[in-house]
Formats: C-alpha cells, structure tokens, sequence
C-alpha cells in the first residue's frame, strides 16, 4: 500500500459471548461461604431463604451490615468474583458505597484479577463489553460493561482505536473528531483527555503508565484523513499529571509515512511503530524515545517482507519486540513471526506457518498475532476467537486457543481500528485516570 492511501480496519462478524465465566476463588481471606449474599440490607446466606424468596430472621441477619469492622466486610467481599461485585453494587446502595471506596480499592487491588489477551469488544444496546483469554485462569474472562463511555452508532463499529496499560484502556470514541478517554473498567473511573494541539484522528496511539510516579503518558501520531499532509508528519504527547499535551518531534520518512492504525510496541524506553521509510526502502520500523521526545535514526529498520506483506503488525512479549506477518504466494498463505534483535539491529526468523485459500481480511485483519504467556505466542482469528499457540525458542505448534461459548443472542461486533495484540491487566489497583 502506498504511502497517502490510509487502510481502515473493518468486520462484519457479531460476536456474542454472553456467558459468564464462574468467579475465581481467592485463598488469603477468611473462611466465609461464598454463598454469602446481601438482601435487604441484612447480610444473610442463601440456605437460609425460604421457598417464597423471604429472608428468614437469623441472628447473623439481625446485624446491619455496616455494624461489621471494615476488614470483615472487604474480607466477605474478597470471596466474589470481581463480576459479582459489580452485581452487588446493583442492589445495595451499602454495597456499592464501600466497593467504589478507595479504601476497598486498595484492599482489593492485593487480589490479581487475571491477565487477558485475544481481546476482542462487542456491542450490546449501545454498551461496549470486553472479552479476553485469561492467562491465569486459562478461562476467557468478560470484564464489566463500558457504561460510562459514549453509546456506540451502529454504523460507526469500526471506527475507534484503543490501546491499553496497566489497568486503564485508552479509547477514541470521537465521530467528526478526536475524543480520547481513559478509564479504568474495574473501578469505573474515567478521564476525558483535553482536545490535542492539532485536532485529528491518530493513526499510532499508545499509552505508558508509570506506577511509581502514579501517571501515565499517551502518545499519539499521524494523521488518518486525506487533505490533512500538514498533520500527517504530526507527534503529540500526553502528560497526566500536567493534563497537557506537548508537540513533539515530526515524525521521519514521507507524508502519511503511518498509513495503518496501530498501538506499537514499548519496550526499554522506545516506542516501536511500522511506516514507510525515505526512498523506495518500503515499510520499516521507527523507534520514538519517550524520555528524550524524539524520533532516533539508529532504530530505522526494514522489515523482512515489507513488499510481500498484506499485513504486518508488531507486539511485545517478555521484553521482546515481534513481527507478525501475513504474505500471499500464488494459493498460498502464509503467516510469519520474526524477533527484532535489539542489540544486533536485526530480524531473526521465528516460524511461518502455510495454509491453503485466500488471505484474510484486506480491510480488517482477520488473523492477528497475541502474546500467549512466557516464550509463547498465538496466532489468533479474531472473527471466530480461535488460534494456535506457537513456542517461539523453536517455532513449532504446542496448543490451541479454542473459542469462548457462544449463546446467539445477536450482539453488535465491534472491531477496533487497531490489531489488538497487547494484553490487559485489570485492577482495582494502579493508576487513576
């Protein structure tokens, strides 16, 4: 694809994963039942409800809940799935008073709430859900429903970007233009971003939290409209703990040289993105440091099969940087993975896998590759949530990903702009937006 010709990502594939994964225990609170439910406004237990629904008067019911000591109450709490939480909150004012506390944020941040990758969003009356593969749990996990972002228009399904860090999501819910948001989906905290110096769709958008300094930066670049070169060449970065955007250093290479949505991939201190390069030198890689605000020439590299390859992502695991390749030969498909050496400024190849039939998705890409836990990477379908895992030390097969369950209830797909091949941590815990 040449430089100026922006490719935007669709899908016409409606997920519906409605089940809900069953709650996971936790092993370091007190020995309370987990059948332990509230009911008008008494804490009470569901072998004590009679068949009419009524909850009979037991001595252990006769005491308001508030009566308990915080620690009892966060310690009951602790024992439900972070799901069930967000249904208490539903029937108790009492309940969602304390889980909304920081003081309960805090406590229950000990708890790790799971690792999702395979993400993958789906529309439900408007509302955005979430659905990964917990790496945990090896369960797929659905996280609370979006309720505080912007209801989604039908029509405008593929039209947003979002990347992730720590445990906020950063969205582009805008229509006409830019509308960043990040929010936390555990706690419901949100912060709508201020507009950016030169008002755009991005097309590299990518956020960095920092836990010790308890902040985070978003960095965005390019430009997705036509008519709009001035900005194509355009970096802007966020700071939350001045609520401002800065202007930073063009990017290299020719106009519109970001021609594909994308987050990036972060590792020491570099941002990695895909664009074209100056010259006929193809789609290269380009490394931008945070700390410095600039772009660096010594991280411009070709890609392998930058001419060949319908699609070409990057992602990072364990600290190293990856290559997914997708490359049409005659009948032929193939998917490749290679690894950025950072010390020799080199590609080494990793695996590529055949298949027979026709590539996938020229406007959205169908398969994607995701980090899939320590050495392991899975190629993922991401209309029908499926894959192979993949052991990168030696290239071969050892797994699959087999898809969530399915109910038909019809649900909205929803397909971010962006691959979303980074994972998700979500906490109650960690930076506030």
């Amino acid at each position: 694809m040449a430089p100026g010709s922006l490719r935007t990502y669709a899908g016409n594939r409606q997920p519906d994963p409605k089940n809900l994964n069953p709650p996971h225990s936790q092993q370091s609170v007190l020995d309370i039942p987990k059948s332990t439910i509230k009911c008008f406004g008494k804490l009470t237990t569901s072998e004590s409800c009679n068949p009419t629904g009524d909850c009979e008067v037991a001595d252990l019911q006769l005491q308001s809940w508030t009566s308990f000591p915080v620690d009892i109450r966060n310690s009951i709490l602790a024992k439900l799935d972070y799901l069930d939480l967000f249904r208490a909150k539903t029937q108790s004012k009492v309940f969602k008073d304390l889980i909304d506390s920081k003081d309960f944020h805090g406590w229950r941040g000990k708890v790790r709430e799971g690792l999702l990758t395979a993400l993958y969003f789906f529309v439900r009356n408007g509302i955005w859900y979430c659905e990964g593969y917990d790496l945990i749990t090896k369960a797929w996990m659905r996280l609370p429903p979006f309720t505080n972002l912007p209801q989604l228009d039908p029509d405008s399904f593929k039209d947003h970007s979002i990347c992730a860090a720590g445990c906020l999501i950063c969205a582009n819910v805008g229509k006409a233009q830019e509308r960043l948001v990040v929010f936390n989906p555990l706690t419901g905290k949100q912060r709508e971003l201020p507009h950016l110096t030169n008002r755009r769709f991005p097309v590299l958008l990518h956020m960095i939290v920092d836990a010790k300094e308890e902040s985070y930066k978003v960095i965005v670049a390019g430009s997705s409209r036509l008519g709009e070169e001035h900005l194509s060449k355009t970096t802007e970065v966020y700071d939350s703990s001045t609520n401002l955007w800065k202007v930073t250093e063009e990017l290299p290479g020719p106009l519109f040289a970001l021609n594909e949505h994308q987050t990036g991939a972060y590792i020491n201190g570099i941002l990695y993105c895909i664009a074209f390069l100056e010259g006929d030198r193809g789609k290269g890689l380009l490394g931008y440091s945070v700390a410095e605000e600039k772009w660096l020439p010594e991280c411009t590299h070709p890609l392998p099969y930058s001419t060949s390859s319908n699609i070409v992502h990057l992602l990072e695991s364990n600290g190293e940087l990856y290559l997914f390749s997708e490359i049409e030969q005659e009948r032929r498909v193939e998917h490749r993975i290679d690894v950025f050496d950072q010390t020799l400024g080199e590609w080494r190849h990793v695996m590529t896998e055949t298949r027979v039939g026709n590539p996938g998705l020229q406007t959205y890409p169908e398969y994607t590759c995701v980090p899939f836990g320590d050495g392991k990477l899975c190629v993922y379908n991401t209309i029908e949530h499926n894959g192979v895992v993949y052991d990168v030390t030696d290239g071969q097969r050892c797994g699959t990903l087999a898809p969530p369950a399915r109910s038909g209830c019809g649900d909205m797909g929803f397909f971010s702009l962006n691959p979303l091949a980074f994972l998700f941590g979500p906490s109650f815990k960690g930076v506030e937006p």
